[in-house]
């Protein structure tokens, strides 16, 4: 599984979006939550997304995920989404990357 964190905010708190591939289900995936020290139930998750719901839970590809953020008004980096892709496109495991509003990579 790949996995690219970005920091962002959301009704004026801060939040978590997570998204990758998940290689041994094949699949894309996202969540969003709130970046809190007491855990509360997740904005999104796509394994509770409705129009996921008949795909286990998982994208074959992202165009549902980004009609998601757009939903909530939230804005991920083309250059994340375009590494999520190719995550799903040469079937990548095991790495976790965190990226900054910028579209840049803060950690890998």
């Amino acid at each position: 599984m790949t996995e690219h964190i970005l920091c962002s905010e959301y009704l004026e708190r801060p939040i978590t979006i997570r998204m990758g591939w998940d290689r041994s289900l094949q699949g894309f995936f996202m969540s969003i939550e709130f970046a809190a020290e007491v855990r509360e139930a997740p904005i999104y998750s796509h394994l509770t997304d409705p129009e996921l719901r008949n795909l286990g839970g998982f994208a074959d590809d992202l165009a549902p995920l980004i009609r998601t953020l757009k939903r909530f008004e939230l804005t991920v980096p083309e250059s994340m989404l375009q590494e999520v892709r190719l995550d799903g496109m040469l079937n990548k495991s095991g790495c976790n990357t965190r990226w900054n509003a910028a579209g840049e990579v803060i950690s890998s």
